[in-house]
This record gives structure tokens, C-alpha cells and sequence, in this order.
């Protein structure tokens, strides 16, 4: 019986990660209320597209869901294309960084306290809070309109991808860098 090696092992974790579709966990009784009336001191990150507890929670969403609706899409391709994905799944590894680090710490604040926790870890969350200028330069300059770039950025000049005789090359260099760029 899968339930009860499920709650033997709860029993004797510190640990536990789940990345299923909304309602599965509770319809087997493995959410983390059920797995903490069995073990108190349980960490425990459920990682998803849109939360666990959020407006939408109820719906499944993978890599390119949370990359499309954290707005990456929109500022990823050419200049003057349509939304493009990025080429890796950035929302699948970037929430596990997340949950790594919320776990890291909650076994430590585990230590000081004697009390497990749970982490909801957003996809979305995780991509949106990776936006850096386009949620910053807003907030100083209200007229700024964040839009996609392609292989040059709009702010920084020198800034792209250009081809050499060996391939591409990437650059980017700021103000304080153009004289050592010349030299170059």
C-alpha cells in the first residue's frame, strides 16, 4: 500500500518536495497539514506554476506556461517579433533553486524553533521577480516602457551579439569600460 509507505517515510523525514497538479496532493491525503499531524518538525516545498494558494492555483501550468504569463515571452526574440520562449527550462530550474534555499533556511529556523514548515513555491513568482529593470526602471521613470530587446540592448551601447570569423561574440560595455574596449 502506497499510503502507507508514503506516511512511514513522513514519519522519518526531515524533507519533503512535490511538484503534483493542484488537488492531487490533498485527494491523497499527502498535503502538508495530513503529513505534519505526522511529523511536526516536516519541511515541506510544493513547486508549481501559479502557488498553491493564489487566484490561480486550481490550474496546471509547466516551464512554458509560467515563462509566457511571468511576461518573459514578452521581452525575450527579436526586436520587432513575436514573444519567444528562452531555449532551457529556466521556470523548472529556477523554483528548485528557490525551493533548495526556502528548505535551507527553514531547516535552520527548524533548529532554532523545533517547528517544520511549508514553502509554496511559484514558477511564476520565482521568473517575475527575475525582471530586475523591467519591474526598477519603471518605478523611477514611469514613462519607460520595458519591450523586447533581440541582441541589442536599448540602454547599454556597445551591448549585443555580433558575428566575428570565430562564431559570435557577446558584448556589453559600459560607460567607465569604452576605453579599455578601444584598446581591444
Amino acid at each position: 500500500d502506497s499510503d502507507a509507505v508514503i506516511r512511514d517515510l513522513v514519519a522519518k523525514v526531515d524533507v519533503v518536495v512535490e511538484n503534483y497538479g493542484p488537488g492531487v496532493m490533498e485527494k491523497r491525503r499527502w498535503h502538508y497539514e495530513a503529513l505534519r499531524e505526522i511529523n511536526p518538525r516536516l519541511v515541506m516545498a510544493s513547486i508549481s506554476a501559479f502557488g498553491r494558494v493564489s487566484p490561480l492555483s486550481h490550474k496546471t501550468g509547466f516551464d512554458w506556461i509560467a515563462q509566457a504569463f511571468s511576461g518573459f515571452m514578452y521581452m525575450t526574440g527579436p526586436s520587432d517579433g513575436p514573444p519567444h520562449p528562452v531555449g532551457v527550462g529556466m521556470a523548472d530550474v529556477t523554483a528548485g533553486v528557490h525551493a533548495f534555499a526556502s528548505i535551507g533556511y527553514a531547516l535552520f529556523n527548524r533548529e532554532r524553533t523545533g517547528e517544520g514548515q511549508w514553502m509554496d513555491i511559484s514558477m511564476v513568482d520565482c521568473l517575475f521577480a527575475m525582471h530586475e529593470m523591467n519591474l526598477q526602471v519603471p518605478q523611477v521613470n514611469p514613462e519607460y516602457q520595458p519591450r523586447r530587446m533581440g541582441n541589442h540592448h536599448h540602454l547599454i551601447c556597445p551591448c549585443g551579439v555580433f558575428k566575428s570569423p570565430q562564431g559570435h561574440v557577446a558584448i556589453l560595455v559600459v560607460q567607465n569600460q569604452w576605453r579599455n574596449m578601444c584598446r581591444a
